[in-house]
Formats: structure tokens, C-alpha cells, sequence
């Protein structure tokens, strides 16, 4: 389930139905990988980067947090690298699928001795964690999903428990200047077209994202992250109007 190659495929929203908003359900858990991956221009490129970034600054015994981490692709990819020494991983997700499925895969990988890394899943929100000390925390997707009013404290008790010399990785998709997000829009709807969604699954799935998954500008993220003390933030890849940020302590 981790990767993309035993991930079922998605077809959650491939026939009509009675539309409501949109969750990480079992549904949703058992295709996850494959659903983010066709939906998501450059996710592999963010995921490649995540381990670069991970394996530059993550030093033996530090904390790492993977908030909102659905599956585990990242905390496991972190927990198998050879680049990245051994480590304490804390997998969050409020979802309790999302929090099972990761648990089977760890029972998994500690069967075959497949981790460098300490490994602990929590069934959590992440406005909840009580935060220890820690090099690198990963919010892939995630702030999107959270209320507008709580987004700020949760960055700032980011920013608090991260070590100098520390990264926050944030990836979101993000609302372009008109123009150019129009011109986005039309070419990420061909781009889901491409992976094969049809376009009863395109229009299905962006209803049921309507008010669930609230976007902002670059500037407001850029600005938030700033506000909170991270003295450099930078984009470090971008498809789209999905981007993932780098921001230093």
C-alpha cells in the first residue's frame, strides 16, 4: 500500500453517487498511493526530495515528524534509506484507516528488518501533537485541510519545537494569479484525464472537495511561514499549483 506499485487503483468516485465531503475513509486508504499520484503533478519529484532534504540534515537520534502522513510513503521511505542515519520517525494522521494501514505495513517491515530507523504511528491531529524536539517536520498536503484560524498556531508550535538548523517541508496546492490558475486548472483537469480519470470522476471529486480542501496563494503561505520565525523560505519544486516549500530555522 505504500507504493505505487501494489497500490489498488482509484476509482472512488467512478460511478454516480449521492455526493458528500470528501474524507480519508477506508475507501480512500486502500487507494491512496494511486489516487495522489494521478492527481498530483510532481509528487514523485516532492517525494524524491523529501529523502535529498531528510539525508542533508537529519543527524543520528533526531526526531522526525510526518504529519498527516496517510500511508507512510514518506516515513517509510525516510525509515528505509541507506543516505539517512537512524532516527525516531513519528507518523501522524487523524485518520484511522490511514493510521491502521501504515501499522500493518510497519508489523511488515519490522518481520523483514527493513527499517534503519524507529518507527511510532499516532491516531492524532496534528494541531494536537505535543511536539519533541526534532530536525525535520514534513506537512505534505495537510494544511489545506485545516481550518483557516488554526493554521497559524500550528506553524508556530512547528517553528517552536524545531532545533536551530532545522526544515519544515510544506506542500500544498496553492491558488496561482487569475490568469495563470485558470490556465492551471484546465491543464491539471487534462493532466487527471491523462492518468485515465474520467470526467464524472474529475467533477465528483472536486464537489466533494468544495469547502474540505481550502487552498491559498503562495504569498500567504510564504508570509505565514516568515511571520512564525523561519528566516528563509523557498519553493522547492513545483507542478501546477502544487508546490513544496522549504523553510529553514
Amino acid at each position: 500500500m505504500h507504493s505505487k506499485n501494489n497500490s489498488q487503483r482509484d476509482t472512488v468516485y467512478a460511478k454516480v453517487q449521492e455526493l458528500t465531503a470528501f474524507v480519508f475513509d477506508e475507501a480512500v486508504t486502500q487507494v491512496f498511493p494511486n489516487m495522489i499520484r494521478r492527481s498530483a503533478p510532481g509528487y514523485e519529484t516532492s517525494q524524491d526530495l523529501i529523502e535529498a532534504v531528510a539525508a542533508h540534515y537529519v543527524q543520528p537520534r533526531d526526531v522526525v515528524y510526518d504529519l498527516g502522513c496517510s500511508v507512510g510513503e514518506s516515513t517509510f521511505r525516510l525509515a528505509r534509506s541507506k543516505y539517512i542515519p537512524q532516527c525516531e520517525i513519528f507518523g501522524i494522521d487523524s485518520s484511522h484507516p490511514m493510521i491502521e494501514a501504515c501499522k500493518n505495513i510497519l508489523q511488515t517491515g519490522l518481520e523483514n528488518n527493513s527499517f534503519n530507523s524507529t518507527l511510532y504511528f499516532l491516531e492524532q491531529k496534528a494541531e494536537d501533537v505535543q511536539f519533541k524536539p526534532c530536525r525535520l517536520v514534513l506537512l505534505n498536503y495537510v494544511l489545506q485541510f485545516i481550518s483557516l484560524k488554526s493554521r497559524l498556531q500550528l506553524l508556530q508550535r512547528i517553528y517552536d519545537a524545531l532545533l536551530p538548523n532545522s526544515i519544515l517541508l510544506l506542500s500544498e496546492k496553492i491558488i496561482l494569479p487569475a490568469f495563470e490558475n485558470d490556465l492551471a486548472e484546465k491543464i491539471h483537469t487534462q493532466f487527471k484525464k491523462c492518468q485515465g480519470y474520467s470526467e464524472l470522476e474529475i467533477a465528483q471529486k472536486r464537489n466533494a472537495l468544495q469547502g474540505v480542501l481550502i487552498s491559498e496563494s503562495l504569498t500567504t503561505h510564504v508570509d505565514r511561514l516568515k511571520s512564525v520565525g523561519f528566516n528563509q523560505v523557498q519553493v522547492l519544486a513545483q507542478g501546477l499549483q502544487f508546490i513544496t516549500l522549504i523553510a529553514c530555522k
